[in-house]
């Protein structure tokens, strides 16, 4: 409590600048083919700022970007083994936003198994706070990315899963992020 019983106030969220080395992929099934970027330029990409991912473009920058090929036959269920980018936002924040962008243009795609969890250890071990749940196709690719809304969700850790997407001629056995944003608010920084 404040001097005179006020309550104390949170400072207003801010978009938080990530680093690569916040960022932990999983690699199983990562594109690492010569044509696209090395896991550790995949990690600079995703928090770069730059919300690339123009698909029929002469810009192929999105394959330095996190992508994923699944195997054959993989399904978006619940129960499915989905590829993940994870970030540790250092210390414990009370989320506001979290915004993935997907590789888009070209024909509209949409990606299925689309999850976003929070937690505060990092374990994604059943403590997490499922914030962004769709298991099928229903995830649309913008240029404005998804934005989740992170309800004061107090977490260290977001973990995104996306599964392959597909658009209006085929499905793909692919998932791309081209970038992850983060906006918090630290639960420390309070003013009477």
């Amino acid at each position: 409590m404040c001097r005179g019983g006020s309550k104390p106030v949170v400072a207003k969220p801010a978009a938080l600048k990530l680093k690569p080395s916040q960022v932990t992929l999983e690699l199983t099934m990562l594109r690492q083919k010569a044509e696209f970027g090395s896991p550790e330029r995949m990690k600079q990409c995703a928090v770069n700022g730059k919300h690339g991912g123009v698909a029929g473009t002469t810009d192929p920058s999105w394959k330095n970007c996190p992508s994923w090929s699944l195997p054959e036959g993989i399904t978006c269920g619940p129960t499915a083994k989905l590829p993940y980018i994870t970030v540790d936002l250092l210390k414990e924040m009370l989320l506001d936003t979290v915004t993935a962008f997907f590789l888009y243009g070209g024909a509209p795609r949409s990606y299925c198994g689309v999850k976003l969890l929070a937690s505060t250890s990092g374990k994604f071990a059943g403590e997490e706070t499922a914030l962004y749940d769709t298991p099928n196709y229903g995830t649309r690719s913008t240029e404005k990315g998804l934005v989740i809304k992170g309800r004061a969700t107090r977490a260290r850790y977001v973990r995104l899963y996306v599964g392959g997407n597909k658009d209006v001629r085929d499905t793909f056995g692919a998932a791309h992020v081209t970038e992850i944003d983060v906006t918090a608010a630290d639960p420390d920084d309070v003013s009477c």
